[in-house]
């Protein structure tokens, strides 16, 4: 009988794996599991995204969360480990209404709606732009944590009480617009020249748009 050079390679890799190795795959396994039970399944990467760079990945409807800086074989092996088995969730249909694929947008289009809107202009002081139904309340607020008192974007969930931060601003003042009948919320930072967009349930980052610059 002839064995596929494939599967020969990954029998390869699985017996040259360490003890510590194989116990963070398993690892990575049993977080998948857990996190597809909550509905919150992810993707897995190794270094920190650049504030160019969308935590959202539009190929699979995933966020991106990092495990850290360091590149070791057990990280390594609990990212891969956890990575194929959420991509192999997803192929068979098991992730259907945990993913993102129906919020992914682009730059272009996230700066034709601000063209065109214009936006919510949210201030320090100001009040609040509620989302279409009046399920989520954003104000842009203090952070007010060991004295550092610059400007947050807060969403408040008003079916549950739960407030929560999103998004520092390069100034006391942001635009705001309401996407996917009000559970996404795209947010202009005229300052930083950045727009990003955030689920509100979750309050998750989603995807972001740094201005192009002009290089000439």
């Amino acid at each position: 009988m002839r064995i596929p050079v494939l599967l020969l390679l990954a029998l390869g890799v699985a017996a040259c794996a360490s003890p510590a190795e194989a116990d963070a795959a398993r690892r990575g396994r049993a977080e998948t599991e857990a996190d597809i039970a909550t509905g919150k399944p992810g993707l897995l990467t190794i270094g920190l995204l650049g504030p160019d760079h969308s935590p959202l990945d539009p190929a699979s409807g995933l966020p991106r969360y990092s495990v850290g800086c360091v590149v070791s074989g057990e990280a390594t092996a609990r990212v891969d480990a956890y990575n194929g088995v959420i991509l192999a969730a997803l192929r068979d249909g098991r992730l259907r209404g945990m993913t993102f694929e129906d919020r992914v947008t682009s730059r272009e289009a996230a700066a034709a709606r601000f063209a065109a809107e214009g936006g919510t202009v949210v201030e320090m002081g100001g009040p609040a732009a509620d989302s279409p139904g009046g399920r989520f309340r954003v104000e842009v607020a203090p952070r007010n944590l060991m004295g550092h008192m610059g400007p947050y974007v807060f969403v408040t969930d008003t079916a549950t009480g739960e407030r929560g931060e999103l998004i520092y601003l390069g100034e006391p003042r942001g635009r705001v617009l309401f996407d996917a009948g009000g559970r996404t919320l795209l947010v202009r930072d005229d300052r930083f020249r950045t727009t990003r967009t955030f689920d509100l349930a979750r309050r998750l980052d989603l995807q972001t748009f740094p201005d192009l610059r002009d290089e000439r």
